[in-house]
C-alpha cells in the first residue's frame, strides 16, 4: 500500500552547509529505532541561526512512504492495515529533509541535502523527540493546545497544520498528521486525510489520517476501518466527520 505522508523540508540557507548530516531518536513509551548519522560541524550561535531560519522559512513537502500490505473488504477490493499496533513499531526520522515518524520497516523520505547544522527536529525546537501509534499511525508531535502554559503568540498555521508543543509552549506548525491528536476535525486538511474519532466516557480524542490510495478518496469503515479502529477502539462507524472509533469497555 503507497500512501502519501506530509514531512517537513526547509529551505532556510541558514539551516545548510556543504558536506552530508542526519539524526535519529526512537519511539514514545517504546523502543522505535531510527538509523541517521550527523557529521556538520556547528556552533551554538549557528545553531541558533539555524532554528530562527527553520522556523521562519518552513514549508510542507510530501514524501511517499510505502506499506507493504493490503487486506480484502467483503467487496473484494483492498483495504488498508494499520502502520503500527504499538509505539515500538515506529521510529523518529530527523536529517536535514524531515522531521517525521514512521513505520519501523519503512525507509526515510528521499534528502539530497548534503549536510545542515543541526537535524530538522532539533532546528524546528522539538529535539530528538520520541514516536507514538496513535489511531494505527506512527506520530511524532504533541499538538495538544491545552498543554501550554507559556505567553508566547500561538503561531498561525496553513491549512491541514496545526501548532507543536514543546514543555508548555508553542512550536513550530507541524502536519496535523503528525501529531499525536488534534483538539477538533477542523485542524485535518480538507484534502486527503480523514479525522478519525475515538469516542470514551470522558471525551473524544481526534486524529487526522491520510486516506490511503486503497480507499480510492471515499475513508470509510470498509476500506480502512481495520487500520484505525485497533485495540481497545475497535468498534468502527462511518460519521459525517469522518470515522468514529468506539471502545465497548472503555
Amino acid at each position: 500500500m503507497h500512501q502519501t505522508r506530509l514531512s517537513l523540508l526547509f529551505l532556510g540557507t541558514a539551516l545548510f552547509v556543504s558536506t552530508g548530516c542526519g539524526a535519529s531518536s526512537t519511539g514514545d513509551g517504546g523502543a522505535g529505532g531510527a538509523t541517521s548519522s550527523s557529521t556538520g560541524a556547528s556552533s551554538s550561535e549557528a545553531a541558533s541561526s539555524s532554528s530562527d531560519a527553520a522556523t521562519t522559512s518552513a514549508s510542507s513537502s510530501t514524501s511517499s512512504t510505502t506499506s507493504s500490505s493490503t487486506a480484502s473488504t467483503s467487496s473484494g477490493g483492498p483495504a488498508a492495515l494499520a502502520e503500527c499496533n504499538d509505539p515500538a513499531d515506529c521510529k523518529a526520522v530527523s536529517d536535514c529533509c524531515s522531521c517525521i515518524g514512521l513505520p519501523g520497516t519503512e525507509k526515510p523520505p528521499k534528502c539530497d541535502l548534503p549536510n545542515c547544522f543541526t537535524d530538522t527536529c532539533t532546528a524546528l525546537g522539538f529535539g530528538l523527540a520520541d514516536p507514538s501509534c496513535t489511531a494505527g499511525r506512527c506520530t511524532l508531535f504533541s499538538c495538544d493546545p491545552k498543554l501550554v502554559k507559556c505567553k508566547k503568540a500561538q503561531p498561525v498555521c496553513p491549512p491541514g497544520q496545526v501548532p507543536g508543543v514543546v514543555n508548555t509552549c508553542w512550536a513550530s506548525c507541524v502536519p496535523a498528521n503528525d501529531c499525536a491528536y488534534v483538539s477538533d476535525c477542523s485542524k485535518c486538511a480538507p484534502k486527503g486525510e480523514v479525522c478519525v474519532t475515538e469516542s470514551t466516557k470522558a471525551g473524544q480524542v481526534h486524529h487526522c489520517v491520510v486516506v490511503p490510495p486503497a480507499c480510492n478518496g471515499k475513508p470509510t469503515c470498509e476500506c480502512m476501518g481495520d487500520s484505525v479502529c485497533i485495540g481497545l477502539f475497535d468498534v468502527c462507524n462511518d460519521e459525517p466527520t469522518g470515522i468514529g472509533c468506539g471502545c465497548t469497555t472503555c
